[in-house]
């Protein structure tokens, strides 16, 4: 998952409406008349846009959806483990699916067929790949894609890619969801890809669970898909009620409207627990909050300021009392939970003579006031995040008392969830700019890449010529051990050298479950990865 998944997390939608009716009994979650149905309710905070899973905005929500239709060759459990999906077995250079130059793999694929019947072959995979990188085609990434230079089909069931350089997480690139049907799209011309009535109503698929209505607004269906390789799932159909207001969530969670809620706040917990028969997991997950710091001011060039700020904010106050102490701070962008994760590195502690020492340095001296000046600008630093946001107001807060202890102006400026993500962040219009930001399985289709230079999301136009070429090194390097050995240089640069952003901590991932057995929430992937083994209780 990129920054977009992060992002979709906080943006609102729009909608509404009262749930479907299944099987002619009201959908009902811990014990209702739905589990005669076979229905299971989960709740959506946002619509997705669409369910086509190479294209559109990336949106959580949408995935939660596609997991559900649409396989990869690979997947991730819920122990954060890479495992074959529709693929035999992970390449590697030890089994033969990887060359020692890094630049050929070979993916063995099992014996499946599309919810039509047709059978899944290579030219699924060959065709999928050639879709994402179609020049007609606006897709959600070529991360991967771009650096194959040919593929071979060997057989039904054998493809074989050969990379333009080596790129280390190839295999990460073909996660689900993703593969598309050839057969649907054969005789549709480029120009059709985009506005193809599939894109909304994917009708053949090759997951647990295959299309059945979008209205619009209200609610998605989808039902069982006998012929999934793995087996029938328990369920007999799934239906995403968009309910976009998360007290309106919680309240579907109490009186039993719904069996799943995702990504509760932490203000909901307590409520949450007191739900007779919920499961509430908490969880750790691949994300961090953090404060991105915008080296277009002058002010924050110099990397005594941003270590400044740093030492002068108590990182362990807002896990404490942020986070309701359901976190873990971080001193880098990779949390506990990946591969790359450095248990060494530390956070730089608390230290406001430290701090105070560095802006003296740095030239900046306080006035009568308390604040800080240097040929005589006062030190001024905005700070921005979404709007209506509790946790996030809150860490406002502590920041600028902090940091007003330094001599820090602190003014705070908000924006709702569209315009932040969609304006402010991505035209460079804050100087401190927090969001939780959510790592894929592979580091380098998460995080790392805002922190290259020029690269789209890197919104503070942060620039460093030893991070681009440890990142370039890593992509060169097909032994995990090695790479993360890279990343641990990497991420003391991040830390302590030049810190591009501030960062605060990996926060714990609460997902709720009602009347339904099955449910396992991972770290990396959406939580309907498994929705084949969901199944409602018996009484």
């Amino acid at each position: 998952m990129v920054l977009l998944v992060a992002l979709a997390l906080a943006t609102a939608a729009c909608g509404g409406g009262s749930p479907p009716a299944t099987g002619g009994s009201p959908a009902g979650g811990a014990g209702g008349a739905a589990q005669g149905a076979g229905t299971i309710v989960d709740g959506l905070y946002e619509e997705p846009d669409l369910l086509n899973p190479t294209i559109g905005a990336n949106m959580t929500y949408s995935t939660l959806v596609e997991l559900t239709m649409f396989p990869g060759l690979f997947t991730v459990d819920d122990h954060g483990r890479l495992i074959p999906d529709l693929a035999t077995e992970v390449p590697t250079v030890q089994n033969g699916g990887i060359s020692k130059d890094g630049l050929t793999y070979t993916f063995h694929l099992r014996d499946a067929k599309w919810s039509d019947g047709q059978p899944f072959t290579a030219q699924d995979v060959d065709f999928t790949w050639r879709f994402i990188m179609n020049p007609k085609v606006a897709p959600r990434t070529t991360a991967g894609f771009d650096h194959i230079a040919s593929s071979k089909m060997i057989d039904d069931h054998t493809i074989q890619f050969r990379l333009k350089e080596p790129f280390a997480p190839f295999a990460s690139a073909w996660v689900a969801p993703l593969i598309l049907p050839y057969h649907v799209f054969k005789d549709l011309s480029p120009d059709q890809y985009m506005t193809a009535a599939y894109n909304k109503a994917p009708t053949v698929t090759l997951g647990p669970f295959k299309f059945k209505e979008w209205k619009s607004g209200d609610h998605i269906t989808v039902v069982a898909n006998p012929d999934f390789w793995r087996g029938a799932p328990k369920a007999k159909e799934i239906v995403f009620k968009i309910i976009p207001d998360q007290n309106s969530l919680l309240a579907a969670m109490q009186s039993g409207e719904v069996n799943v809620y995702y990504f509760a706040p932490i203000t909901q917990l307590a409520q949450l627990k007191a739900i007779p028969g919920a499961q509430v997991v908490v969880h750790p997950q691949l994300a961090y909050e953090s404060a991105v710091l915008n080296l277009r001011n002058p002010i924050l060039q110099d990397v005594r300021v941003r270590q400044a700020l740093e030492y002068g904010l108590d990182r362990d106050v807002l896990v404490k009392d942020v986070w309701k102490g359901m976190g873990t701070t971080v001193a880098g962008d990779q949390p506990p939970g990946s591969w790359a994760y450095d248990p060494g590195l530390k956070p730089l502690p608390y230290d406001p003579a430290k701090a105070n020492q560095l802006l003296d340095e740095a030239g900046w001296k306080k006035g009568a006031d308390g604040y800080r000046y240097k040929n005589g600008q006062q030190l001024k630093l905005t700070y921005s995040t979404t709007a209506k946001n509790p946790w996030r107001a809150q860490t406002e807060q502590i920041a600028q008392a902090q940091w007003k202890q330094l001599g820090v102006n602190l003014q705070i400026r908000n924006y709702d969830a569209t315009t932040y993500f969609g304006t402010i962040l991505p035209k460079g219009q804050f100087d401190i700019g927090e969001y939780m930001y959510t790592n894929a399985y592979d580091p380098y289709f998460g995080t790392q890449v805002q922190y290259a230079t020029g690269a789209p999301s890197n919104f503070g136009k942060y620039s460093n010529a030893k991070v681009d070429q440890l990142l370039a090194m890593q992509l060169r390097t097909p032994d995990q051990a090695q790479r993360k050995a890279i990343y641990a240089q990497l991420e003391r640069i991040l830390a302590y050298e030049d810190p591009p952003a501030l960062f605060y901590y990996s926060p714990m991932e609460i997902d709720v479950s009602r009347g339904i057995d099955g449910y396992k929430p991972g770290p990396v992937l959406p939580d309907t990865w498994n929705s084949w083994e969901w199944a409602l209780k018996t009484k």
